[in-house]
């Protein structure tokens, strides 16, 4: 995933699993931390449908890793 400020790499620093996921996500590079929703759509086999990704903007001084 590429930082939505600065558009280079980020790390993800936590994970908040369930139907849908949430990382917690921070640049390498400038510092700016952010929020990812993923969910996997799967058809009633299981079988892969789509995947889809949100970004949440989230800079607070507080989040830390």
């Amino acid at each position: 995933m590429l930082c939505p400020k600065c558009g280079q790499k980020t790390k993800v620093s936590g994970v908040d699993s369930g139907t849908i996921n949430k990382r917690f996500r921070k640049c390498l590079k400038c510092g700016y931390n952010f929020v990812t929703l993923e969910m996997v759509k799967a058809d009633i086999n299981g079988e892969f449908l789509e995947y889809m990704a949100t970004v949440i903007e989230f800079n607070k001084k507080t989040f830390n890793t």
